[in-house]
Order: C-alpha cells, then sequence, then structure tokens
C-alpha cells in the first residue's frame, strides 16, 4: 500500500514531485546552454544597436498601419508593380 504525504494524496503534487525524470543527455544540457548564451548575446547586440532598433521601430509601425503583405504571390505583385514604375 502506498503511503500517503501531508496533503493526502499519492504520488506528491508538489512543484517538481511527482514529474517525470528529465533524461536529457549531458551532450543536450551543453547544447542548450551554448543557445541559450547565444541567443541573450544577439538580443543585447540589436538592443545596443540604434540603427537596429529603429528599423525594428519602423517596420512595428508599418504593422499596425497595415502597410505589409505577406506570400510570395504578394511579393511578386510588389516587384511587378515596382518595375512598372
Amino acid at each position: 500500500m502506498a503511503s500517503a504525504t501531508a496533503s493526502g494524496t499519492w504520488p506528491p503534487t508538489r512543484a517538481g514531485v511527482g514529474k517525470p525524470p528529465d533524461h536529457r543527455s549531458v551532450q543536450q544540457e551543453v547544447t542548450h546552454a551554448v543557445e541559450t548564451y547565444l541567443a541573450l548575446r544577439e538580443t543585447e547586440e540589436i538592443k545596443s544597436d540604434p540603427e537596429t532598433l529603429r528599423l525594428l521601430a519602423e517596420a512595428r509601425e508599418s504593422v499596425r498601419a497595415g502597410d505589409v503583405v505577406y506570400g510570395s504571390e504578394a511579393a511578386r505583385a510588389l516587384v511587378k508593380d515596382h518595375r512598372g514604375s
């Protein structure tokens, strides 16, 4: 017979208890750590570049204004219109 915990349930449901174990290998852990580090570094590079921040703000404004097209057909139409003008 399984013993009960203080809360009266089994298996225990406290944070981290009763969850299946994480079976990642050391190689996967190292790869994940390196990818996380590189992503943080790239984020800091973007945040420290005024030109990139300006372009991002411009892109956000274009999206808000609806001045954005999606898909290859829309892109082709834009190129065709550009060449025709």
